[in-house]
């Protein structure tokens, strides 16, 4: 059985259209001219964003898993890492894929991290989290990936890949999904 069999998804679009000529060109926020979100003071519209998510949230959730990639993933890491969070946390973890280290929300990341390195071996340390990072990812540095994950405590897994800054989906990372989601749902 797939995974599909045994789940539903929900996949929120981004509202900002980058290219209107493309649909599926959207993001979480927007930014000046030339600046990555990595090095960004402040995700414009972040908050449209937010209150988005929390609709979706309270309307369909609650959800077993977040699961964000690139812009998804900086915003996910970033939501769950404040306190309290806007979003509610999901059920059973997340999966953060090609994620970069958030400036605007560096202060609660780092204090997250702290928090959580005071209950080393409890098993309050942390929500179970999936880190996914290609070593050739010339969009979102991985190390800026390894960092967030340090952030998210014990439970948080590290998945590294050789790809770029894509969703990986061969054999082996297709597993790692499923090993991780098994854990999780059982």
């Amino acid at each position: 059985r797939g995974l599909a069999d045994d789940a539903e998804f929900t996949f929120p679009t981004a509202p900002f259209a980058l290219d209107p000529s493309r649909k599926d060109a959207t993001a979480w926020w927007t930014l000046p001219a030339g600046v990555r979100s990595f090095e960004a003071e402040r995700y414009i519209g972040v908050e449209e964003s937010i209150k988005m998510l929390g609709e979706i949230c309270e309307k369909e959730g609650p959800f077993d898993v977040y699961w964000g990639h690139s812009q998804g993933a900086i915003l996910l890491s970033s939501l769950l890492s404040l306190s309290p969070p806007p979003i509610p946390a999901p059920r059973c973890g997340m999966i953060i894929n090609g994620c970069a280290w958030p400036k605007p929300y560096e202060k609660s990341l780092i204090n997250l991290g702290e928090s959580l390195k005071n209950l080393q071996g409890s098993p309050d340390n942390g929500l179970r989290t999936l880190h996914v990072v290609g070593a050739a990812d010339q969009i979102n540095p991985p190390d800026q990936g390894r960092r967030v994950r340090d952030c998210f405590g014990g439970k948080a897994e590290l998945f590294e890949h050789e790809g770029g800054h894509i969703v990986p989906c061969d054999g082996s990372a297709l597993e790692r999904y499923r090993l991780f989601l098994q854990v999780m749902m059982d």
